[in-house]
């Protein structure tokens, strides 16, 4: 356990794409002159930061970039994009779902799914084709048999989906983290302490890795790696889970996204928080105190399943904030900032790493920390 105090923590949450809301306000919080002394990181929020206490300049090769800020916008607008992320199946299908939202958008992206879905399910609709082939010219195909084509396609896609690893390959993101953080740097001493939260896939149990263990909290220093990182942000099915550890000496252990347990990592900031001075929480979904907030009216007048889907993880995912700042005291409550954005984002947005979106997130952080920290210095800078 260190003995450095801690006055000033940020808690980073998850939240994959929507990440670039973060470096918005963590721009924001630099320009002040507040520096933590604890960064508490779960999922995209270990990845930014990592990349906050350890950044390597070096690796940007650009002059202008000589700050942790600095270097976490370069990253999001050059590394962390779908074409440099992910495998080119998953960069089609994320394409084709924006196509539909705007068919302008992304010409183009159909014709690619349509290849990746002949390559992965090229027996079964060979099959089909056969069949077809075998039928008498200018006769009909009862309606009964295409259902059944159709049903047999889609049960064979979802038994290909349901056996594979994880939905989407993410090597780039692993090569980001490698190319932008000094692990030695993680490890220093001269660090903020960094906690990165995740899940262990067989117990479901809450782990806590620390570059070094704050005092007066409970947990065990661990030589963080990039695999801590990624396992923080192994958003289950979606992306592969992570090993840590491996050979006959060390047992090997599976993590996912620490937002199993919570999204919002506080706790360990809340057990000393009546020696910090401030906690600065960036959340990337809208934070309503009450009944009365009527920002986000339901579009449709009714909930639908679009709705459903927008809202329930990230309702659900704040309900463990809530009761935690609903048990402290008012003075203690006090310490707590919380900077979150005023719109629901769509359920893709959290695995679209799209230029347009991350330009728009890191403004609207910047805008939405100035305006929801104005208090935090009486109005003026630290």
């Amino acid at each position: 356990m260190d003995n450095r105090s801690v006055e000033r923590v940020l808690v980073l949450s998850g939240r994959g794409a929507r990440g670039a809301y973060q470096v918005g306000v963590c721009q924001y919080l630099a320009c002040q002159g507040w520096e933590p002394d604890m960064v508490l990181g779960n999922s995209i929020g270990a990845t930014n930061g990592a990349i906050l206490i350890a950044p390597n300049y070096r690796a940007a090769r650009d002059k202008d970039v000589s700050t942790p800020h600095k270097l976490l916008e370069h990253i999001w607008l050059n590394d962390m994009v779908n074409e440099r992320l992910y495998d080119p199946p998953a960069t089609s299908a994320l394409k084709i779902i924006r196509s539909l939202q705007d068919p302008a958008r992304e010409p183009g992206a159909y014709e690619n799914l349509v290849s990746a879905l002949l390559d992965t399910l090229n027996p079964e609709i060979t099959r089909v084709v056969n069949e077809i082939g075998r039928v008498q010219r200018g006769k009909k195909i009862p309606k009964e048999q295409v259902a059944r084509w159709s049903l047999d396609l889609f049960l064979a896609l979802l038994n290909k989906i349901l056996q594979q690893p994880a939905l989407i390959r993410r090597r780039g993101w692993r090569r980001a983290l490698k190319r932008y953080v000094k692990r030695a740097r993680l490890r220093s001493p001269d660090a903020p302490y960094f906690g990165v939260a995740a899940t262990d896939v067989v117990t479901g149990v809450p782990h806590m890795f620390w570059n070094r263990v704050p005092p007066g909290v409970q947990g065990a220093r661990t030589r963080i790696r990039v695999d801590h990182i990624m396992g923080s942000s192994s958003i289950p099915a979606i992306y592969r889970a992570t090993r840590i550890g491996s050979g006959w000496r060390k047992p090997r252990y599976w993590w996912w996204d620490g937002a199993l347990n919570a999204n919002v990592p506080i706790d360990p900031a809340l057990d000393i928080i009546s020696s910090v001075e401030s906690i600065v929480v960036v959340l990337m979904v809208p934070w309503f105190q009450d009944l009365e907030d009527q920002g986000l009216p339901l579009p449709h007048g009714r909930p639908t399943v679009a709705d459903g889907l927008t809202r329930f993880l990230d309702w659900m995912q704040l309900a463990q904030l809530r009761s935690q700042l609903d048990r402290l005291d008012p003075d203690l409550r006090e310490k707590v900032w919380i900077v979150a954005p005023a719109q629901l984002a769509d359920p893709i947005s959290i695995i679209d790493y799209g230029q347009m979106q991350t330009r728009d997130l890191i403004y609207r952080g910047r805008e939405d920390a100035q305006e929801q920290l104005k208090d935090l210095w009486g109005g003026k800078p630290h």
